[in-house]
């Protein structure tokens, strides 16, 4: 996982209020902590494969990664539940639910 990710979802978490929008939801504090340790834990792993970060519109968070032809998403939904979803080319060959926790270390 890239810095820049964690370094946003930190931007994020000491002022969520910056992603105020009238157009969607805004992720709580605890999604953006949620979102973080996940962040966290996949760089600690270096699982380092998503390179964007961006909040859903519905209160939640989205981590994307695109190569070429395979594109994968994991959404954090508002209610802490994840899902990753995995598109080669235009077909899906993968959508399920993931768990995702949170850890003090993103506090």
């Amino acid at each position: 996982m890239s810095n820049h990710i964690i370094d946003t979802l930190r931007e994020w978490q000491k002022d969520p209020a910056q992603l105020e929008d009238d157009e969607f939801i805004t992720p709580t504090k605890e999604i953006i902590e949620l979102a973080l340790s996940y962040a966290q834990s996949l760089h600690d792993e270096a699982n380092a494969v998503f390179t964007q970060v961006a909040p859903n519109g519905d209160g939640g968070i989205c981590f994307e990664w695109n190569s070429g032809a395979k594109h994968e998403v994991v959404e954090i939904y508002d209610d802490g539940t994840a899902e990753l979803i995995r598109f080669e080319g235009s077909r899906l060959v993968e959508k399920r639910a993931i768990e995702v926790h949170a850890t003090s270390r993103a506090k």
